[in-house]
C-alpha cells in the first residue's frame, strides 16, 4: 500500500464529514476540538466547496451535505451513523476545553476496558466524536473478558 501515489500531504483513507454549514463546523473543529484548518476552497458565490483540518499530521476533509447528492448531517437524520475517534494527548484537558467552549459532552472521561481513556462530544450540527488517550495495551485475552462481561452487563 505504501507504493499508492497520493497527493502531497495525503493520506491512505481520509474521512470526508458533511455539515449544513461548513465554515461554522470548520470554526467549531479547529476553535472547540484544537484542529487547524489547512484549507478551504469557495464556489464563486462565497459558499464553502471543500475545506480541510487536520489533527496531528492526519486531515479530516469537510463539504456541505447537500441532499441533491443524498448527503445528509445527524441533526437531519435524526440518528448517528458515524462516531470519529481520534486519538489525542490528554483527553481531561480536551474535554474541560471544549465543555468551556460550550460543546455537549455526551460521555465524560472514563477509562475504558480497551485500554485508552475516552469521552464522547457532539459537535455543533450533532456529529458524535470520541477523543482517546491511550493508556495500555491490553491482550485479547483481557479485551474478549472485557466484552464477555460488558455482554452480560447489557443483556446480550
Amino acid at each position: 500500500m505504501s507504493d499508492v501515489p497520493l497527493p502531497e500531504g495525503s493520506q491512505h483513507v481520509a474521512p470526508y464529514v458533511y455539515y449544513d454549514d461548513p465554515r461554522a463546523a470548520t470554526a467549531f473543529l479547529c476553535d472547540v476540538f484544537g484542529f487547524e484548518q489547512t484549507m478551504m476552497l469557495e464556489w464563486p458565490d462565497g459558499e464553502v466547496a471543500h475545506a480541510e483540518v487536520s489533527l496531528n499530521g492526519e486531515r479530516i476533509l469537510i463539504g456541505y451535505a447537500d441532499p441533491d447528492f443524498g448527503l445528509s448531517t445527524p441533526d437531519r437524520l435524526g440518528a448517528q451513523h458515524t462516531v470519529l475517534c481520534v486519538y489525542i494527548e490528554d483527553v481531561d484537558a480536551h474535554c474541560a476545553h471544549a465543555t468551556t467552549a460550550g460543546a455537549e459532552i455526551v460521555r465524560q472521561p472514563a477509562d475504558q476496558f480497551y485500554g485508552s481513556r475516552a469521552y464522547t462530544v457532539r459537535d455543533c450540527e450533532g456529529m458524535l466524536w470520541e477523543f482517546r488517550q491511550h493508556l495500555r495495551e491490553p491482550s485479547h485475552d483481557a479485551l474478549t473478558e472485557s466484552l464477555a462481561g460488558l455482554a452480560r452487563a447489557i443483556g446480550r
